[in-house]
């Protein structure tokens, strides 16, 4: 039986009589061979020997620290340890990032990654608060960068001033989702982060509160709950050491609630493996040939008459260029059919339920899972099905876009395509599922005249238009309600909208590429930085959720790259909502523009950039670039060089007032082109004045 001895750093600091009393009182020191111990700082060698004396028996040592240590000095605390203990010693060191008011930054996450590169054994927990939640994923990533290091994430119950907001809520929730999916993860530390996630989700946070006596002796110390000797009246006592510093409130949880937890996210695992195996061998299988020639014809109505239409599209996934979509699809119903109700389907719930508290035009619009849009009685509900949010584009759920304009098809309701993109498609069932939903569709428009062309290819003799992305729609209200005069200023503020390169247009290791590409765009900021000693860069996010690449974690790569003037490099890690992030682009005097919407966003608010093209010949990017004729100021990811993108942002900065009215215009003639799209589709007269 393990014993195990625990001190408090304030007993180090003062005398050794203070721990012959604390030992007395805690047990016999004989049968210790496990002593764990908090301290803030190094060990005097006459300390260290002090305790070798009162615990003869010692065969594991683990010290707490509250702060992470310079790697050279718990080198050298662990090179004293054992020259007194002697060479047989496990060494161990946890660090516990609790403390409420506790904030972390780069040089800390430095020091972590530096005690993670190292041959160093070492544990960190952290108990998740406002104060550190934006760097969950830097402490996360630098344990996991080595092999020496095991990480533990925890909610305890926190002072008022410290709860979390509705954006740290979903960020953490997003965080803990994306960890809990780890297969290298011990299953009941999984268990345990599935339940966080899905607590959090529902803003129950005081359900997330972990019991002091279950998760971090039994995670952190030691294989399985550490048994304590007959010395010490109860587990409770030993765990003392916990609730002090943390203010846990103690939860006795059952083996049989454990099991329950570790059941529901088995639960959830096998029912996701199952779905995926139905889509990929029962529908995607049966997929021989296009069945749009079964179309029934549908008599438009007239949009006015509408009472209720179901929208579909990418929706719990979205981008914030997403989110501007889907408002600008209320906006038009909302303005033509005030008294039509709306349902959105989602892919995730806990995703557009979070873009549900940005968007207020969300208030009254009802959710449902894509699954059942297809249904017969949600289909009997609705005048129309819109598809508009995302492209159609090779994804293993397309099919349940089919599904509903099958049924809609069969119930002669409209289908309408309402200014989405089309492709890539490189996998043929996914080809035969879109032409199957051009083919099945009454009407609508397309985003660019890429996709327009290759709609006729797909489907010869469809009826459809195209103008322009309806996110624009959605910005240009947006600029013209709350958008600020440009003013020079002496600093030069730039915003930089990134994304990863995905297997969406580049198939082949698409990990490697995105440190390629990160490193580029860090060389290009760096000699930017270099020479401009007026310019700040603010590395935005158009996307946060880890589904579909957080961008956060693409921007933290691109850091790496030494920059001169560090305090003029700003990775935003705060969760942005939309409405944010548009103000600080808005409020930008240049940007470079990686993400397609993030090209949106800027043409429209008028903010000069400089294009990152990652979409290849023909893509989405490219069209845009190309009908807003700003052609000298694209560059391919590939090509990306720092002194030419350098000489181009200058160009850009120096000329940033004419570059804005240039944008500007362009976004007129964009808003005109899809004022005009409406017209010719629905039949209605948009303004954007």
């Amino acid at each position: 039986m393990n014993t195990v001895a625990i001190y408090y750093k304030h007993v180090l600091a003062d005398s050794t009589r203070e721990i012959a009393h604390f030992h007395t009182s805690s047990g016999s020191r004989q049968n210790a061979d496990i002593l764990c111990l908090l301290i803030g700082a190094s060990i005097p060698e006459e300390k260290l020997q002090f305790l070798h004396d009162y615990f003869p028996n010692l065969k594991e040592f683990i010290i707490y620290f509250t702060d992470c240590p310079e790697l050279d000095d718990f080198l050298k605390l662990k090179q004293t340890a054992i020259a007194v203990f002697g060479a047989d010693l496990s060494f161990k060191i946890k660090l516990c990032f609790d403390q409420y008011s506790q904030t972390f930054n780069e040089e800390e996450i430095r020091k972590l990654r530096a005690l993670s590169n190292s041959q160093t054994q070492f544990s960190v927990e952290v108990n998740i608060t406002g104060s550190n939640c934006y760097f969950l994923d830097d402490i996360y990533e630098a344990v996991e960068s080595g092999k020496n290091g095991e990480s533990f994430f925890y909610l305890a119950q926190s002072p008022a001033s410290d709860s979390l907001t509705s954006e740290e809520c979903f960020h953490v929730a997003q965080f803990i989702d994306k960890i809990s999916a780890n297969p290298a993860l011990n299953i009941h530390k999984r268990a345990y982060y599935y339940q966080v996630a899905t607590h959090l989700v529902l803003h129950n946070i005081r359900s997330c509160y972990i019991s002091c006596a279950e998760i971090p002796l039994q995670v952190m110390v030691g294989k399985g709950l550490i048994s304590i000797s007959e010395g010490l009246k109860s587990i409770n006592d030993a765990e003392q050491f916990f609730v002090d510093r943390r203010g846990l409130r103690v939860v006795d949880q059952s083996k049989l609630i454990r099991t329950i937890h570790l059941f529901k996210f088995l639960k959830s695992i096998l029912n996701k493996k199952i779905t995926k195996f139905i889509r990929k061998y029962f529908f995607l299988n049966k997929e021989k040939k296009a069945s749009y020639i079964y179309e029934v014809p549908v008599v438009s109505k007239d949009i006015k008459t509408w009472k209720r239409i179901l929208i579909t599209g990418w929706y719990g996934t979205e981008t914030a260029g997403d989110k501007a979509i889907l408002g600008e699809v209320v906006h038009f119903v909302q303005a033509n059919a005030p008294n039509c109700k709306l349902i959105v389907t989602t892919l995730d719930h806990r995703i557009t339920d979070q873009t549900r508290l940005e968007m207020p035009e969300l208030e009254k619009v009802q959710f449902i899972p894509i699954a059942k849009g297809g249904d017969k009685r949600v289909i009997q509900q609705v005048d129309a099905v819109f598809f508009g949010g995302g492209p159609i584009m090779d994804s293993d759920r397309l099919y349940e876009i089919r599904k509903m304009f099958l049924e809609a098809n069969r119930q002669k309701k409209e289908r309408i395509i309402f200014g989405a993109g089309l492709g890539p498609l490189k996998i043929n069932k996914n080809k035969i599922i879109a032409t199957d939903i051009l083919g099945l569709s009454t009407r609508g428009f397309f985003r660019d005249k890429e996709s327009f062309e290759y709609a006729k290819v797909l489907t010869p003799g469809k009826v459809f238009h195209y103008a322009c992305d309806p996110a624009v729609g959605y910005i240009y209200r947006w600029k013209k309600l709350f958008g600020r005069d440009k003013k020079q200023n002496n600093k030069i503020r730039i915003s930089t909208l990134l994304r990863g390169v995905t297997k969406e247009f580049h198939v082949d290791n698409t990990q490697k590429l995105n440190v390629l590409l990160a490193n580029k765009i860090g060389q290009v900021l760096a000699r930017v930085l270099r020479d401009n000693w007026e310019y700040n860069v603010d590395l935005l996010h158009m996307n946060a959720p880890h589904i579909g690449g957080d961008d956060r974690m693409f921007n933290r790569i691109v850091t790496r790259e030494k920059v001169a003037k560090t305090e003029s490099l700003h990775l935003v890690r705060e969760y942005l909502p939309l409405n944010e992030l548009i103000k600080i682009i808005d409020s930008s005097d240049a940007a470079i523009a990686m993400r397609y919407h993030g090209h949106i966003f800027c043409l429209v608010l008028g903010v000069p950039f400089i294009s990152v093209d990652y979409t290849g010949k023909a893509g989405k990017v490219q069209s845009l670039i190309q009908r807003s004729g700003m052609e000298d100021y694209s560059l391919n990811w590939t090509d990306l060089e720092s002194e030419k993108a350098s000489v181009i942002l200058d160009q850009i900065i120096e000329a940033r007032k004419e570059q804005a009215d240039k944008l500007n215009s362009e976004a007129d003639k964009l808003v005109k082109e899809l004022t005009t799209v409406y017209a010719n589709v629905f039949n209605v007269e948009m303004t954007y004045v």
